[in-house]
């Protein structure tokens, strides 16, 4: 993908800003007015991954949505697609909804359902962040019904930037809400380097850690439960045990 000098010149302006300045809010920091000069976009929201409860996002910060509305969606849908399974993997990602979820099928989604009756919202720019195995948030830009969905060029700049941005929020909010990871996170990420796991079995292993049956990792990964068993066959055949029984005490040696 072809990057122009200016494109570049924004690139340099915009990490510039980010490594020097010092916020306490991603939103409100000077990143997401010179990210609007490359991706431009009608509103933004980022959800801050809770590492201490049994959830997935909270802290919602936003820039054009009337109050509440964010806080609304923490509360019922945003556990929903996409953030629910792309806030997981162990990098950063970039995903433009529509290339997931069709137009006929995403408003069919509570969340999309609502973002285009109240606000309009038409398209979606997911950035999935992570920073030394560290899952920071989901930040996701929108465009409007008057606009058109963002370009193959835009995601690409985003995919350049992700990491950079992964990383200036973790330095903002790791402090304030304690986003290191636990021993058992320590202990997942461990053992996924050791026996070679693939991003979806990382995923799978968390979730059976949080005690989680197999019809239940269907249900929160969008994916069949024979691929579920799938995936722990192929779990248990890298780290050579029979079965859970076995991981827990791995998990767990002192039990």
């Amino acid at each position: 993908m072809k990057m122009y000098e200016n494109d570049w010149l924004f690139i340099n302006n915009l990490l510039l800003k980010m490594y020097s300045s010092h916020n306490d809010s991603i939103i409100k920091s000077n990143m997401m007015e010179n990210l609007s000069y490359l991706i431009p976009y009608n509103a933004v929201s980022f959800f801050l991954r809770d590492h201490t409860e049994n959830r997935l996002l909270k802290n919602p910060e936003g820039i054009g949505f009337r109050d509440r509305v964010l806080e609304n969606f923490s509360a019922h849908s945003i556990e929903s697609v996409p953030h629910r399974w792309v806030n997981f993997y162990a990098k950063s990602l970039v995903i433009r909804d529509a290339d997931i979820f069709p137009d006929d099928v995403r408003y069919e989604i509570p969340y999309y359902q609502s973002l285009l009756e109240n606000e309009r919202i038409m398209y979606a720019l997911t950035l999935s962040l992570c920073h030394e195995g560290v899952n920071v948030g989901v930040l996701t830009l929108f465009r409007d019904v008057n606009s058109e969905d963002f370009t193959d060029r835009q995601v690409y700049i985003a995919e350049q930037l992700v990491g950079h941005i992964a990383c200036f929020a973790y330095n903002i909010y790791s402090s304030k809400f304690n986003l290191h990871p636990t021993g058992r996170d320590n202990k997942i990420e461990e053992l996924s380097r050791k026996y070679c796991l693939s991003s979806r079995e990382r995923k799978v292993l968390e979730i059976v850690c949080r005690g989680k049956s197999a019809r239940e990792i269907s249900g929160e990964l969008f994916i069949a439960e024979t691929t579920v068993k799938k995936h722990l066959a192929n779990i248990y055949g890298k780290m050579e045990i029979k079965n859970k029984s076995e991981l827990i005490k791995i998990l767990n040696p002192n039990m």
